[in-house]
């Protein structure tokens, strides 16, 4: 982010930041139940219960961050299971 605060190119340009790996919403669950030690079941909820029937989702989504990167050179280091393991630990020790 300070990288993009000190380029005059970024200014007013929107910016995506995640990782090239793409996952669909049930391995995520999946992964999130792993790595937490959970025993949580999956449900599956139609889309148009929970948003409306004129809602649309994307099915698939993988961030694009290249401009990001042309401009400061950023790559994500870090994986899935990284910042899943990360966030994991701060709700534990939030709670």
């Amino acid at each position: 982010m300070l990288l993009l605060l000190e380029n005059e190119r970024s200014i007013g340009g929107t910016f995506n930041l995640g990782s090239s790996e793409e996952t669909s919403i049930l391995d995520l669950g999946r992964r999130v139940i792993e790595l937490a030690g959970s025993d949580s079941e999956i449900v599956f909820v139609p889309h148009e219960e929970v948003y409306g029937p004129h809602s649309e989702e994307p099915l698939q989504r993988v961030p694009d961050t290249g401009r990001l990167r042309s401009l400061t050179g950023w790559r994500s280091t870090h994986s899935l299971d990284d910042v899943l393991r990360d966030v994991i630990a701060e709700v534990r020790a939030e709670g």
